[in-house]
């Protein structure tokens, strides 16, 4: 019986995203069978603000589809988002109103 292979790749730390698309660098991820993305919020600017997260997908890291359509996150504190059934290529476009200072990680597996 063969081990699964798991991988843990930090994109992201401290980053403000305030007011405009962020992507997020694209990531190679073709042998994983499952994405979850960690999106850690350390602080956001005012109560009003909002972080949206969409995962996207592609076969050869030029042209992208989306995976995951754009989660509403607000709360300070970790949240995850799952996907499956993707490409050989990973990423995730961030838009935030207000200020947010977020992590964001890959965990494949």
């Amino acid at each position: 019986m063969a081990l699964r292979a798991c991988h843990t790749a930090a994109m992201m730390l401290r980053a403000p995203i305030c007011g405009k698309k962020t992507q997020i660098e694209p990531y190679e991820a073709g042998w994983a069978w499952e994405a979850v993305a960690f999106i850690c919020i350390h602080e956001a600017a005012g109560e009003s603000a909002r972080l949206y997260v969409e995962l996207e997908t592609s076969p050869d890291g030029l042209r992208w589809t989306t995976l995951v359509p754009a989660q509403e996150l607000s709360t300070p504190g970790v949240h995850r988002i799952r996907a499956e059934g993707f490409g050989n290529w990973l990423r995730a476009t961030l838009f935030a109103t207000g200020e947010i200072c977020v992590d964001f990680y890959w965990v494949l597996k």
